[in-house]
């Protein structure tokens, strides 16, 4: 009698261990999905595809990731202050999730090489709760799927969702600005999905209010390198009345970009070893460009 228990016994582990490896098996044959969380430039489409035309099209998932807050905080060795994030509990930030093959994400990690990519829990990632749920999110997406799957069972890396963190974090000021150019491109990308997540991204990104002359207007005289003066000038306006009805103290700090006082400030940063040099070789050649548009106009005259 004995025996014939502890052979059932060991008969129905067996079976147990086969149907644990038959599981096993089934996740790895399934199909792998890397998803990228952007929450500042990367949320704009014409931004993304000027990393990979591919990413152009890619259909965008609108989310929000808790313990996640945004900040003006990556200062970049172009001479401005660009999106960063930072770890924090109870707090949340809103964004898109884009999935990317191997070249792609390889792509974006040249493009975001001052960041480290990181991964996020995907019991962390929830729906944008004041979006259309019929309009935006399927119940299959892979994403949801695998929360629902064996309560994110840690074998299971068929889905994996990355953020990009600064390596550095430092807030912006007179030498490393944040420009209006770049904040520009996030609000169109914003503005893809609705107006209320433009107006999300605006009241919950941190950092608008931190130094004197640390934001500065620089569409006529863009910073940014993958600024779109023909849009900025066309939505500048409309632009300007979302920031001023959610921000209206901190938009009245920000001034006009003049390269000179910028190249000043990065001068005195550099001495401090708080720049890169070649951010002054280039807004050396925007002061050059400005003094070139000058003389021009004082030949027409």
């Amino acid at each position: 009698m004995f025996l014939g228990s502890f052979a059932m016994e060991s008969s129905s582990l067996a079976a147990s261990k086969t149907t644990a490896s038959v599981a096993k098996q089934a996740r790895r044959n399934k199909k792998a999905h890397h998803f990228v969380f952007g929450y500042g430039s990367l949320i704009c489409p014409e931004s993304r595809s000027i990393t990979n035309p591919n990413l152009m099209n890619k259909e965008p998932l609108p989310v929000v990731i808790q313990d996640v807050e945004r900040v003006w905080s990556a200062r970049t060795a172009s001479g401005y202050t660009a999106m960063g994030v930072r770890f924090r509990q109870g707090a949340s930030c809103t964004g898109v999730l884009i999935e990317v093959k191997g070249d792609e994400l390889a792509d974006l990690d040249k493009r975001e090489a001052n960041y480290n990519r990181l991964p996020i829990q995907l019991d962390n990632i929830d729906q944008v709760p004041f979006l259309e749920e019929e309009e935006f999110y399927e119940a299959d997406h892979p994403v949801f799927e695998a929360q629902d799957e064996s309560n994110n069972d840690k074998d299971d890396d068929n889905v994996k969702v990355w953020i990009y963190m600064q390596k550095d974090p430092i807030e912006a000021d007179p030498s490393h600005p944040i420009p209006q150019s770049y904040v520009d491109i996030i609000i169109r990308g914003c503005l893809t999905i609705s107006e209320d997540f433009a107006r999300s991204f605006i009241e919950t990104t941190h950092g608008w209010n931190h130094d004197e002359d640390h934001w500065v207007d620089d569409r006529e005289i863009p910073i940014y390198k993958r600024a779109d003066p023909e849009f900025s000038s066309e939505h500048g306006e409309t632009i300007d009345k979302l920031l001023e009805e959610h921000i209206e103290d901190e938009l009245e700090e920000r001034v006009q970009y003049d390269p000179v006082e910028h190249l000043d400030a990065l001068a005195d940063a550099l001495q401090e070893d708080m720049a890169n040099p070649k951010a002054i070789k280039h807004i050396v050649n925007k002061v050059k460009e400005v003094a070139l548009n000058d003389d021009d106009k004082d030949d027409e005259k």
